[in-house]
């Protein structure tokens, strides 16, 4: 699923140039990424040399490997928000 979107993915290869068939965003991305960690080394879990700083963007990673998970952008602006209305119920704990 395109983490941006969520649209399936429904070709063979995710490739350095393909992108998502609805949005348009690249989908060879450290967010699209299996191995993409939030809070890991260099939000990575693969021992990557360097760091990837746009990770929205489409790069030559050699690790890649196209991750079709549920957690999408809009499933990550969901939980966001039920964390802010949390937040106001308890006073910003």
């Amino acid at each position: 699923m395109c983490y941006f979107c969520g649209q399936p993915f429904t070709g063979d290869k995710v490739y350095r140039d393909t992108t998502c068939s609805k949005c348009g965003k690249d989908l060879h991305s450290c967010l699209n990424c299996r191995f993409y960690d939030k809070g890991s080394y260099w939000d990575c879990r693969e021992s990557i040399s360097e760091p990837v700083t746009e990770k929205e963007r489409a790069n030559f990673c050699e690790y890649f490997e196209y991750a079709d998970k549920a957690t999408s952008g809009a499933d990550n602006k969901k939980a966001q928000d039920a964390k802010s209305q949390l937040a106001r119920l308890f006073g910003g704990i």
